[in-house]
């Protein structure tokens, strides 16, 4: 017991900063817990009555998706964003009604036997919850895409500005696949369609200069602010003989003019005059 208390002890006084990182991990793995037990929560409950409902099952696979984002984020300390949401949500729902038309097309009139909510998924309708919720996701890309380019350094080319060319054109190919009837399984779309391919890389090689480029510059600013770069001198500061600022200063000051003897108080003048009477000679 003696020895767990001095280890207690040493464990406090020597190593507070330790304790601290203790404190910031706590919150971060209740996240994850958390969002880990929601979506054992949502699986279960979808697999249990959610999946018969029209509409509540396209909200509740979408938001599967949603908490597996929230949870990579979570375990990997990145921060999440609204429009990261926004984009990821409504990405779902793209992919989820894709999915659903392709199923119900597939299975022709024997869908709803299949899957009962399948019955209640018109083409018209789908194909309305596909342009909803691809315009929503063009939209919510665009405006964080602009908005990113805001908050970092200025850059000769706008990398992120051109990082909504390359997404835009995966959204309307991954439209056009899911337009043909070959969107009921995405995994498959995604590792087999060559040209969604080709696009996803150029997205990825753009959105990483972007980045790239945007730390290079807030660094370079960063140095420019503090001198450090070549050809960058700080301002002087005047310095004392021992080292103190100040010292420039004081000797630019002009000299204080010596006080005349003939112009001093009387009092003064006579205490003076004495000291030099009984001053040996």
């Amino acid at each position: 017991l003696r020895l767990q208390l001095i280890h207690r002890s040493v464990h406090v006084v020597h190593f507070p900063e330790r304790k601290a990182q203790c404190l910031e991990v706590e919150p971060q793995r209740g996240e994850g817990r958390l969002t880990g037990g929601g979506y054992v929560v949502l699986t279960t409950a979808y697999s249990a009555a959610l999946k018969h409902v029209a509409v509540v099952d396209l909200v509740a696979v979408a938001a599967g998706f949603v908490l597996r984002a929230v949870a990579g984020a979570a375990a990997t300390e990145v921060p999440i964003s609204d429009w990261f949401f926004i984009v990821t949500s409504f990405g779902a729902l793209f992919m989820i009604s894709g999915k659903r038309a392709a199923e119900a097309e597939e299975m022709g009139e024997g869908a709803g036997d299949f899957r009962s909510v399948l019955s209640a998924y018109s083409a018209s309708y789908t194909a309305y919850l596909r342009s909803v919720t691809s315009g929503a996701v063009l939209v919510a890309y665009c405006l964080w895409a602009f908005e990113k380019a805001d908050t970092v350094a200025s850059t000769t080319i706008p990398w992120y500005q051109l990082s909504i060319l390359p997404f835009v054109m995966a959204v309307l190919r991954y439209a056009l696949v899911l337009d043909q009837g070959r969107g009921s399984a995405p995994e498959e779309i995604i590792l087999g369609d060559r040209p969604l391919q080709l696009i996803g890389i150029a997205w990825a090689i753009v959105f990483a200069i972007g980045i790239y480029t945007a730390r290079a510059r807030n660094v370079e600013r960063a140095r420019r602010r503090s001198g450090r770069l070549p050809g960058i001198r700080p301002p002087d500061r005047p310095l004392a003989a021992g080292g103190q600022p100040g010292a420039r200063r004081r000797d630019r000051e002009p000299a204080r003019p010596q006080a005349d003897p003939d112009q001093r108080h009387p009092q003064t003048r006579r205490r003076g005059d004495e000291e030099t009477r009984d001053r040996p000679a």
